[in-house]
């Protein structure tokens, strides 16, 4: 739901980042003129949930590469997904919000000949065979939980 807001606000694409390596403290890559690293779980994280939102040519203008086509992050989206080793330790969402987020970009079709839609398609179809049971179970808000009131209401709007 954040990303679903920020999007509106395209003016930030170019001003924002939440990449871990090109900005930590030490080894940082520290890019000059980039604020993504593009190799980073939190990079392929944060492309996969614009890539559900905005236009294939906005993604990859903000990231200056199409992290969708990089083979090299596949171990990571299948990581990210809950396939494969561990999930990233990283602030990045569940396997849940990930296969999510990969469901829309498949839907929308703007990546389908890129290596790791093609790779991970038939994986994250399989998963989501009833979609409406999935998005009911995992993607509507619980009733268990501890969020006040006043920011349920907002929630709620989104």
């Amino acid at each position: 739901d954040i990303v679903k807001k920020f999007v509106q606000y395209p003016q930030y694409f170019h001003q924002f980042s939440s990449c871990n390596r090109n900005f930590a403290l030490q080894g940082s890559k520290n890019l000059i003129g980039k604020l993504w690293c593009g190799e980073c779980p939190k990079c392929a994280f944060v492309f996969l949930l614009l890539a559900a939102f905005i236009p294939k040519s906005d993604v990859t203008s903000i990231f200056h590469h199409n992290l969708l086509s990089n083979d090299r992050l596949l171990t990571t989206y299948k990581e990210l997904l809950g396939i494969e080793g561990v999930k990233p330790f990283e602030c990045v969402g569940t396997p849940e919000e990930v296969l999510d987020a990969f469901a829309s970009v498949i839907e929308h079709g703007e990546y389908e000949n890129d290596g790791i839609i093609r790779t991970l398609s038939f994986v994250i179809n399989d998963k989501l065979k009833d979609k409406k049971v999935f998005i009911d179970n995992v993607l509507t808000l619980s009733k268990k939980h501890l969020i006040p009131p006043e920011f349920t209401d907002v929630i709620k709007q989104i």
